[in-house]
């Protein structure tokens, strides 16, 4: 059995008895492993069609996927030009999918799914089109439009991490990455250094900046976060709602210290909700560390890594790894900020972006071929 799914099996185990322990019933300890099995099927999925060469299965999955994305994304867009704050809302639970009516049967990507699935998906999308990876028309013209959909969904669901992330990566993306893994290390780490330097030199200018684009986003949490990043850069502090971003996560992380081996997820039956008294809820790995303590997350880290290190792996010294190691670190950084184990970031981190080199080769050689016959 490969080593990945020991470890989910060992994770699985702990989180059984955790449940058990907490009192919860037998079938609700199995309800547990089978809700976070959910979020873990796209990497089962991706393993079974990767491992068996189902190459034409792989490009009608990923398009279907992408596709609904878009189909997703359109809705969430209309939803937010009548209700501007219902993805924030949906997150926090101050409004439900009912009240956003019929529109909205499907969702809006849970409040930040969506959002923060495309922040992963936009950049890597960028890279294909910027290196001009992708031959066939048709699926670029497809892919330009799926970036230019997903940048507006992002801006319009008001997340401001969300937005200066997927920003960043773009900008990074067009300007630096060139497809060959080492000289895009070398690059990122000039450009950090450089950047050091450049807002050391000229903060005044670059914090006026910062506040001057916030005006483009009057009345919203993007403007706001612009603001705030621009008078905690110039010592002033970050602002009442960072400052107590900065609390929830001193919170998960005393948490944590406290209860270093087992977590305290079995004080309160792994429920979120009831989390919430020990943890913040907004940094996934902070909070994974709360609940479940070094014997718990150590599996799960060790899994995640060794996944993500098998797909890096496979497309070692091609085209793909840069741009799949930009959506991983994004991953990360997401994960420090918000919570990732939901479903609809796990399908684009653990399917789409390992499948989408696959889709690219498969259609390229169509066209090719295509074209070598006319």
């Amino acid at each position: 059995m490969n080593k990945k799914y020991i470890l989910v099996l060992i994770f699985f185990g702990y989180y059984f008895i955790g449940g058990i322990i907490s009192g919860l019933s037998f079938i609700e300890s199995i309800k547990l492993i089978l809700g976070f099995l959910v979020i873990l099927s796209p990497m089962l999925i991706y393993d079974f069609y990767s491992k068996n060469n189902k190459e034409k299965s792989i490009v009608i999955l990923c398009i279907s996927i992408l596709t609904i994305y878009v189909f997703v994304s359109v809705k969430t867009i209309i939803i937010l030009h009548s209700v501007p704050n219902a993805a924030r809302a949906l997150a926090s639970g101050s409004i439900h999918n009912k009240q956003l009516g019929a529109l909205n049967d499907l969702g809006i990507g849970g409040g930040y799914d969506l959002t923060y699935a495309l922040c992963m998906l936009v950049p890597f999308l960028v890279i294909f089109i910027k290196n001009r990876i992708i031959k066939n028309v048709f699926f670029k013209t497809f892919i330009f439009l799926f970036i230019l959909i997903g940048v507006y969904t992002i801006i319009k669901s008001d997340y401001g991490m969300g937005f200066l992330l997927t920003i960043i990566s773009i900008i990074y993306a067009l300007f630096i990455l060139n497809g060959k893994l080492k000289r895009d290390l070398l690059f990122l780490f000039c450009s950090l250094l450089f950047f050091y330097l450049i807002s050391t030199f000229f903060l005044q200018t670059i914090t006026d900046l910062l506040i001057d684009i916030s005006t483009l986003f009057d009345n919203t949490f993007i403007g706001q976060r612009l603001q705030e990043l621009a008078y905690g850069l110039r010592g002033n502090g970050f602002g009442d709602s960072t400052e107590y971003r900065f609390q929830l996560y001193e919170k998960s992380l005393h948490t944590f210290m406290a209860n270093l081996f087992i977590g305290v997820g079995h004080l309160t039956q792994y429920d979120y909700y009831n989390g919430l008294l020990f943890v913040g809820g907004h940094s996934e790995w902070l909070d994974f560390l709360g609940v479940f303590g070094l014997f718990g997350s150590i599996p799960v880290i060790l899994f995640m890594s060794l996944h993500l290190l098998e797909v890096l792996k496979k497309f070692r010294s091609t085209k793909y790894q840069s741009p799949i190691l930009v959506s991983y670190v994004l991953f990360v950084v997401i994960g420090s900020i918000n919570l990732v184990f939901k479903f609809g970031i796990m399908v684009a981190l653990l399917l789409v972006i390992p499948c989408f080199p696959i889709v690219v080769e498969y259609l390229n050689k169509k066209y090719i071929n295509r074209g070598s016959k006319s």
